[in-house]
């Protein structure tokens, strides 16, 4: 399978447990809920790992990952559907006002300073473009992960534990729209979503 030999971090929709999987398809599904169906528009998803995501888009779709093997997947299996480069998300190959939409899911709590990358997610966002954000909550992925064994049960690599008035803040702006999937409230839920306007 083509899959086998990448990070635990990108193989999430194809995991044998079917809890983990059903999670990230509620995610998946919940952006797409939030995407524009206009189908001229383009899109950016900033650390699109194996490009699952933009398989579902229609559109000019646009990758960005930083790990070249990885990028290397996405562009094999999506081929001309969509254009997948190996860059640094805090400095996007792309002129300013270009995309109608921007997502950026479950790569923010990686960073130890996300600003930069908020900064051109917004630089590359159109007047009034959409941008779409996921993060985990860490303390129910940390328990989820501990119940099922998993060691270390804290993700060793997730720097960063958001609330939605965290992002507000970087975002410099109140998000348009919030989300909690997974549960019913911030504090019990698998995954928040946050969609910004510029």
């Amino acid at each position: 399978m083509l899959f086998v030999s990448l990070s635990d971090h990108y193989d999430m929709y194809f995991s044998p447990n079917p809890i983990i999987r059903h999670f990230h398809q509620d995610r998946l599904h919940s952006i797409l809920r939030h995407v524009p169906p206009a189908s001229g528009s383009r899109v950016l998803d900033v650390g699109c790992g194996l490009g699952i995501l933009l398989e579902h888009l229609s559109g000019e779709r646009h990758g960005v990952d930083y790990d070249l093997s990885v990028v290397q997947v996405a562009q094999q299996r999506l081929g001309e559907k969509a254009s997948i480069v190996c860059a640094d998300a805090s400095v996007l190959p792309y002129p300013d006002a270009h995309f109608e939409v921007v997502i950026c899911s479950e790569m923010l709590e990686h960073l130890s300073d996300p600003l930069p990358v908020i900064r051109e997610m917004l630089r590359v966002a159109k007047p009034s473009g959409r941008i779409i954000i996921t993060v985990p909550n860490e303390f129910w992925l940390t328990f989820g992960r501990f119940v099922m064994l998993k060691s270390p049960a804290k993700v060793a690599d997730h720097v960063q534990d958001f609330q939605v008035a965290d992002l507000e803040r970087l975002f410099g702006r109140r998000a348009k729209k919030v989300e909690f999937i997974g549960g019913p409230l911030e504090s019990v839920c698998v995954f928040k979503l946050a969609v910004f306007e510029k």
